[in-house]
């Protein structure tokens, strides 16, 4: 699958990024200066993501380590998502201009809106496998695409899907070679460094499972299965906060 995305800024996630918690507000200069830059962010992005499906015997050969039980899980899937240089080119611009204040903001901004795309692509890559909207059980429910703002709802159990990533929760990110060679990451304008780091820098590579029913495992249902300590998500649920 390759696909555009829709442009998503979740403002719960920038705040979040920059330390404050839910019910804390930012100073009135610093809010104004925020709304002004989520304006101008919307039209900076590009959002673009590829992934695909595989079955649970590959897991291996991409190094990735299993959550809970491997007989709840009926496979996983690679996703690559960007949201292009163009926002990054601005908060390049801004640090460059002394702006340090304003290059914080667009950082968060960017690093919020590519998550909410790894989001959105692991909802799509759910419908493609066949999982339906909505289905919550011992392996979670599936988020809705586009809806990565409104995915942290921790009453009805679901949720953004889970999802790992190179680097954490015990996936070396060495892994990020075998995601590049499975992934046609080129078609999305994304290319690794060396380092493993990626170019846009505000990319995310990532894998999900898969339960047994083919839903995909998000949520607190998918929370219950996984045992990757620390998880910034599972720590917002305990919390209540929005995910």
């Amino acid at each position: 699958m390759i696909t555009d995305l829709p442009s998503t800024i979740p403002e719960a996630e920038v705040r979040r990024l920059l330390g404050y918690p839910p019910g804390h507000a930012l100073a009135k200069r610093v809010q104004s200066l925020l709304d002004s830059l989520l304006a101008e962010a919307a039209s900076l992005l590009e959002p673009r993501g590829a992934g695909e499906r595989f079955a649970l015997s590959n897991a291996a050969a991409v190094q990735l380590p299993l959550p809970g039980v491997e007989s709840s899980l009926s496979g996983f899937a690679l996703g690559l998502v960007t949201i292009g240089p163009r926002l990054e080119q601005r908060t390049t611009a801004a640090l460059e201009a002394g702006e340090a204040t304003e290059a914080l903001l667009l950082d968060a901004i960017g690093s919020a809106a590519a998550e909410a795309a790894a989001d959105t692509l692991g909802g799509l890559l759910a419908q493609r496998a066949g999982g339906k909207t909505g289905d919550v059980g011992e392996a979670g429910g599936v988020d809705r695409p586009g809806n990565a703002d409104q995915a942290g709802d921790v009453d009805d159990g679901r949720g953004p899907p889970c999802r790992i990533s190179p680097g954490y929760g015990g996936w070396p990110l060495t892994a990020q070679k075998a995601i590049f060679a499975r992934l046609p990451h080129g078609v999305i304008g994304v290319r690794l460094l060396p380092s493993m780091l990626m170019v846009p820098q505000k990319s995310v590579s990532f894998a999900l499972w898969f339960g047994p029913a083919g839903s995909i495992v998000t949520g607190r249902g998918g929370c219950s299965l996984c045992d990757l300590e620390p998880c910034p998500r599972r720590e917002c649920r305990q919390r209540g906060d929005p995910a």
